[in-house]
């Protein structure tokens, strides 16, 4: 069978088509460039990753959840082990009113849309999230020579401090069994020096930082019953604004 020539009105017809298909090529990088003055929403996410993956969101921006076989007593996430409101910074792209959550121990951020399988997101792409006004940064984003992934944003002025949450793993046995447990989640205080997360971890190490300054944050701590080692975010909130107009050592 020879070939056809394509008559002029389906060639109008397909030039329409590609004309369209180039301009929404350009639908990611026109909302990276509004994303500050327009907020998406939680079907724009959805939306963005059928267009760059397809229609299933199992494969948006990472791989799909399986949760392991082996019982551990406890769970590893951030807050609780429940899916959260919350809002996503993916890319520049602002999405709001999705459902995250944070996996403490792999550093790893779980998405759920409109499917009922839960996506690990890929931490590459994501620069930082809002969970229940608790922001978590991806450090590997920001300028500083030892990043940590994520980590909780806990002050920012003159200086600008981090918590880095951790839970532990601890062997539980009795008479019958022997089975694993999460420990109660911790955090690590950090302070950003120059290009660099600077351990604070315990009271002298604080007090060394900012040297000149040492009594007064003592007495700060003393007259607000705060124990370093035992302090809550909340308390190390409020020290380290004290602490915010203090030099540094």
């Amino acid at each position: 069978m020879g070939h056809q020539n394509i008559p002029p009105k389906h060639q109008r017809h397909r030039l329409i088509i590609i004309c369209i298909l180039f301009i929404w090529g350009l639908y990611p990088i026109y909302n990276f460039s509004q994303a500050q003055q327009k907020p998406l929403k939680a079907d724009e996410l959805i939306n963005l990753s059928n267009y760059i993956y397809g229609a299933d969101d199992r494969i948006a921006y990472g791989k799909i959840y399986a949760p392991s076989n082996k019982k551990v007593i406890g769970h590893p996430f951030f807050l609780s082990e429940q899916m959260k409101k919350g809002t996503l910074f993916l890319n520049g792209l602002k999405f709001k009113n999705v459902n995250l959550n944070y996996q403490i121990v792999t550093d790893q951020i779980f998405y759920k849309g409109e499917n009922p399988t839960i996506t690990i997101l890929t931490n590459s792409y994501i620069d930082s999230l809002i969970i229940e006004d608790h922001i978590l940064i991806n450090s590997d984003k920001i300028n500083i020579t030892n990043p940590m992934g994520f980590m909780e944003l806990l002050f920012q002025g003159h200086h600008v401090s981090y918590l880095k949450h951790k839970v532990g793993i601890t062997m539980v046995t009795t008479s019958n069994s022997v089975s694993t447990k999460y420990l109660s989640p911790k955090f690590n205080l950090y302070i950003k020096h120059n290009n660099q997360l600077i351990s604070l971890n315990t009271k002298k190490r604080l007090l060394s930082y900012f040297d000149s300054n040492k009594k007064e944050i003592s007495r700060f701590m003393k007259r607000n019953k705060i124990k370093f080692k035992k302090a809550t975010s909340s308390q190390l909130l409020s020290l380290l604004k004290f602490c915010d107009e203090f030099p540094t050592n």
